[in-house]
């Protein structure tokens, strides 16, 4: 019968629109209102015959359809015990339909926001900030800017790498939450132009931090400054490889050394300082510049393998170099590989 409904839907001049609006109406009612039950098929369905809808008639899908599944998504979970679930998941993915997306961003934005001002739980905020990095990542065409322009950028993140962390308070600064907003942001971010990467490639480490362009990253660093490295991971993973980086690589690469072996940052922020090492070496490194980058970091690490006084922080150090030299195919692995296998 849903599928009936749509195929009407579908066909032009058939229906009236009151009639698609009763449609709508119904097909609605079984996402949000109708109890879940094992699989939820029913409600898949109606899910994907929304969708279907909403590519034909995406104005009338978002005056009948939004206002019920907004009212279905409490500002704070207290007490809900997640029965929104089902309900976020079929927003976010009619969200993912090109003609609907700028006003389900605009939705979902609005109720992460209201979620951390409520003090809603850190489980509902993952899922309001995960259900929108689904409709970036699976809209079938990019939001692309002009020039050095971008798309949500101040809309969503600044606001986002800013002030959400702070808002969060320290009860509810989590990796994975970090981890899912500068997901977000990455996708937001990679697809824009080379201008914009170019004034982009002087901001990684300042644009969360509100400090100038030419802030240098230190090893002197607070718990929730250590977390946001995870924000400049990124942000750096979305600039292309040939936009020329403004900072000190050298520099950066040993500050990221000592801040990986620190046991005062999170797991985390110590994964996002190991991921960035690497994707200095493999992506921003110019090859003739390799070897006088690298060679003293090298020599370093592996003059502790021969005075047996290698830590695990090193160890993690030497083998994140030497994975991201192997997938540039460079030579230079071919120093740390003997040293490594005679150990």
């Amino acid at each position: 019968l849903i599928q009936a409904s749509v195929q009407l839907v579908k066909a032009r001049e058939i229906l009236r629109e009151d009639d698609i609006t009763r449609i709508i109406q119904l097909i609605n009612n079984i996402i949000i209102n109708e109890e879940s039950y094992g699989k939820d098929e029913a409600k898949a369905i109606a899910a994907d015959a929304l969708i279907s809808m909403a590519h034909q008639k995406p104005q009338l899908t978002i005056d009948v359809a939004f206002p019920g599944f907004t009212s279905k998504l409490p500002d704070s979970d207290v007490g809900n015990n997640e029965k929104y679930m089902p309900v976020l998941e079929a927003f976010a993915k009619l969200g993912a339909e090109d003609k609907i997306f700028d006003t389900v961003v605009v939705r979902l934005k609005n109720k992460i926001n209201a979620a951390v001002y409520q003090g809603a739980s850190l489980s509902y905020i993952k899922a309001l900030l995960s259900a929108l990095l689904y409709v970036f990542s699976h809209r079938s065409t990019p939001a692309l800017g002009e020039g050095s322009s971008c798309p949500y950028f101040e809309d969503i993140v600044k606001p986002f790498l800013t002030k959400l962390p702070t808002g969060l308070g320290e009860d509810r600064q989590d990796d994975s939450i970090f981890a899912i907003i500068g997901s977000l942001c990455n996708e937001i971010l990679r697809p824009q132009s080379l201008e914009f990467h170019s004034m982009l490639a002087g901001n990684i480490y300042s644009l969360y931090t509100g400090q100038p362009d030419d802030f240098v990253l230190s090893t002197e660093i607070s718990t929730l400054a250590a977390r946001k490295l995870i924000f400049s991971t990124c942000i750096l993973a979305s600039i292309r490889k040939e936009v020329s980086l403004r900072l000190d690589i050298a520099a950066t690469l040993e500050t990221l050394i000592t801040l990986s072996a620190s046991t005062s940052i999170s797991l985390g922020a110590r994964a996002a300082c190991l991921q960035q090492i690497s994707l200095y070496v493999n992506k921003f490194i110019a090859s003739k510049e390799l070897s006088t980058v690298l060679s003293p970091l090298i020599d370093k690490i592996l003059g502790q393998f021969s005075a047996n006084k290698m830590e695990i922080g090193s160890i993690r150090v030497i083998f994140t170099i030497l994975k991201a030299l192997l997938l540039r195919n460079s030579p230079l692995a071919n120093r740390i590989c003997p040293p490594l296998l005679d150990t």
